[in-house]
């Protein structure tokens, strides 16, 4: 059973002065810190209060600069990307290298292992590139991270699996079960920062699944998600919409400190509960922020009401809340969760068939694009496609030079296709088309013939009076059939 709040306070009366206070706080937190990866959790949950005291003596022990920091990133209105020329990631992983070598032996066992089995895989340039995007290129911390991943990986699988990325074949069959419940789900586009929006629906998830099952799924997920650059260096923001359902908090703990070992950064994490459930399930929401590291404790806010309040509540932090699995009545669709994991698995079918050259490593600028950026173009059928910020600005890009187009020579007109196509691009946007494990970039010949195609559509749309844009049908920037 969950302990009551206020559990963990009986050497600390309530009427203690704060200075008093302090030392029990200080050893409160310094207590969770120093549990392994994979240790239990301590036997009772802190207090809510407690919690929030220890985040705001941190929060209070940041630069002014941190702290609006953090704000900016809560509210998805944040975008601090490094500029990674070829000499900076060099550097980088030179001095991620120079930082695990000064790591004490006892912190690195696994990663030893790991060195001694297949060194290759172990020192791939892509594969460190992620824990220090994760870490936003702090060469300790990401080494610290890269550590605790192998000897996380080697408690949670075979160690024959531990100089090899985790496929689904590899997954057994709870674990698999836990993938496909729809228990997270990835959302099918990005938040207003481009960040990659994960959803945890407790009330889906079967009571007799393992610790172990749900923790090797979260491994395989978070593992899949930091695949994609875009989500290396935007991060991931974690939305808990629950419903009042019994928490597992050894799974609450041990999911909070996994994430230590990961290469995947948390921007924000919003906790949406029913008002009345709240008052039991706070404690453990304590716990879980205990769990995570100091980067991710100060970017937790609770959020209170019906499904349709707590909607517009993530609205207000850029979370594009028309793609949320969830009606308002509290019913999950597990559909699109199902579809993706089906198309992932496919996907690491035709890898998995390929043979690869000898010492290559592995490419992360590959086509495929699992989840769009908000600055790509969508070539496909549905309302979260058409709503895309991508193709919102593409379709104010068409309409904006569309008069020049059409006083430009016939010869000419080309150009200025190609300049909307540059304009995407510099971006950082794509043209993407649907493929059969995801998203595709189409190639630059096909994408410049789509916004040639857009224009004249437009002008047909125009001249019937009509508004421009609804010319534009399956949010794909490309033209009805009627009026092509």
């Amino acid at each position: 059973s969950t302990p009551r709040s206020g559990s963990s306070m009986n050497s600390a009366p309530n009427g203690v002065a704060a200075a008093a206070a302090a030392p029990y706080l200080n050893g409160l937190a310094s207590s969770f810190s120093r549990l392994r990866v994979m240790d239990n959790p301590p036997p009772e949950d802190p207090r809510v209060e407690d919690v929030e005291k220890i985040a705001a003596t941190e929060m209070n022990q940041l630069s002014m600069q941190s702290r609006e920091q953090i704000l900016y990133d809560l509210h998805g209105i944040s975008e601090t990307i490094l500029d990674e020329t070829p000499e900076f990631l060099q550097t980088s992983l030179t001095q991620l290298q120079d930082a695990i070598h000064q790591l004490p032996d006892g912190d690195k066992e696994a990663y030893n292992l790991a060195m001694t089995m297949d060194y290759k895989y172990v020192t791939n340039s892509n594969f460190r590139l992620k824990f220090l995007r994760s870490d936003m290129f702090h060469p300790t911390k990401a080494a610290v991270r890269f550590t605790k991943h192998f000897q996380a990986k080697l408690e949670l699988f075979d160690q024959k699996l531990l100089c090899k990325d985790i496929t689904q074949d590899d997954l057994d069959d709870g674990a698999l079960k836990c993938l496909y419940s729809g228990w997270i789900q990835e959302l099918p586009i990005r938040d207003i920062s481009g960040r990659l929006v994960s959803v945890l629906f407790q009330q889906v998830l079967d009571q007799e699944l393992t610790v172990e099952d749900k923790l090797r799924s979260v491994w395989y997920r978070r593992m899949t998600n930091a695949d994609e650059i875009e989500t290396q260096r935007y991060g991931i923001v974690f939305i808990i919409f629950d419903s009042a359902r019994a928490w597992d908090r050894v799974t609450t703990w041990k999911i909070g400190r996994l994430l230590s070992g990961l290469p995947v950064r948390f921007m924000a994490y919003h906790m949406c509960f029913q008002p009345e459930y709240y008052q039991q399930i706070g404690p453990i929401v304590a716990l879980g922020r205990m769990a995570v590291d100091t980067f991710d404790r100060h970017r937790f806010r609770v959020h209170t009401g019906s499904p349709l309040e707590l909607k517009y509540a993530l609205q207000t932090f850029g979370i594009p809340v028309s793609s949320l699995p969830i009606d308002e009545q509290g019913v999950v669709s597990t559909e699109f969760n199902r579809e993706f994991w089906m198309k992932q698995r496919v996907e690491e079918n035709r890898k998995a068939s390929e043979t690869k050259d000898e010492g290559e490593e592995d490419n992360i600028t590959s086509n495929r694009v699992t989840t769009p950026g908000k600055h790509d173009v969508l070539m496909g059928r549905g309302r979260s496609c058409q709503e895309h910020a991508g193709n919102v600005r593409f379709r104010y890009l068409i309409e904006q030079n569309l008069d020049r187009y059409d006083l430009t020579p016939k010869h000419k007109k080309m150009t200025i296709a190609l300049e909307i196509l540059n304009e995407i691009h510099a971006k950082g946007g794509r043209f993407l088309s649907p493929s059969d494990t995801g998203w595709s970039e189409i190639d630059e010949v096909t994408a410049r013939e789509k916004v040639s195609s857009c224009f004249r559509s437009f002008r047909k749309v125009k001249g019937a009076g009509k508004t421009p844009t609804s010319a534009l049908n399956r949010s794909s920037g490309t033209v009805r059939k009627s009026s092509a």
